[in-house]
């Protein structure tokens, strides 16, 4: 694949994906993982260590708590990286165009 194949490529993944992100589902893909980062953000500050019976246990519910939160913010700030890469991408065609 050439370099221009791949920044069309590139290109056209960034206008799929802005164009899914203003979908319903787009929306709703967004708005759940937003909405599962706060919540693990607001498990993790009302975790009350004192309930766990072993230091093992209350390391694993912390745990659980990052992970769903990185997760979420994963799934976000992957299409979001797909959108500015595209975006890269129609910029340096555009200058190529122009030269």
């Amino acid at each position: 694949m050439s370099e221009d194949e791949t920044l069309y490529a590139e290109a056209a993944i960034g206008q799929e994906v802005e164009q899914f992100l203003d979908s319903t589902v787009g929306r709703l893909l967004i708005g759940q993982a937003e909405q599962d980062q706060e919540q693990a953000k607001t498990e993790l500050l009302e975790l009350d260590p004192h309930t766990y019976d072993t230091l093992t246990a209350l390391m694993n519910a912390i745990s659980r708590l990052q992970t769903k939160a990185k997760i979420a913010g994963l799934v976000v700030s992957y299409l979001k990286d797909a959108i500015t890469q595209g975006m890269n991408a129609e910029g340096v065609l555009d200058s190529e165009s122009e030269d």
